[in-house]
């Protein structure tokens, strides 16, 4: 996997401006590598929630937020079945393609297609 220095900032629980009333801390997010002159980014080229006793309110609640203002590509991490969640194409508050992957697969980032990921490294197989 190429590495994504300069090419993305990556930031762990910290907070994502979705709108004027939601500042949401996702579990990872993708940003641009250019400092922000606010403290927190407002864009992103992916976020990810790892979801197990959350799982509803991710796939509910925040999937809509974060295709609301537009994030590209948002993946939820689901520990309960072993998959990723990929969500992509946002439009209306929803996005379009969901997609779930299981070990075996591999997912190629949609903003950096030469960056792929096994699932089963995910879960640490």
């Amino acid at each position: 996997m190429p590495p994504l220095v300069g090419r993305a900032g990556v930031r762990i629980q910290l907070s994502f401006i979705a709108g004027d009333d939601s500042m949401p801390e996702p579990d990872l997010a993708l940003v641009s590598p250019v400092p922000s002159e606010v403290s927190h980014p407002s864009e992103a080229f992916l976020v990810i929630e790892v979801a197990n006793t959350s799982l509803k309110f991710d796939r509910e609640v925040k999937a809509a937020l974060y295709a609301r203002f537009g994030v590209p590509e948002y993946w939820v991490v689901n520990v309960v079945d072993r998959v990723v969640e990929r969500h992509t194409e946002p439009m209306g508050g929803a996005y379009e393609r969901v997609v779930s992957l299981r070990a075996g697969e591999t997912i190629a980032l949609s903003a950096f297609p030469d960056v792929s990921l096994e699932v089963a490294a995910i879960f640490g197989a």
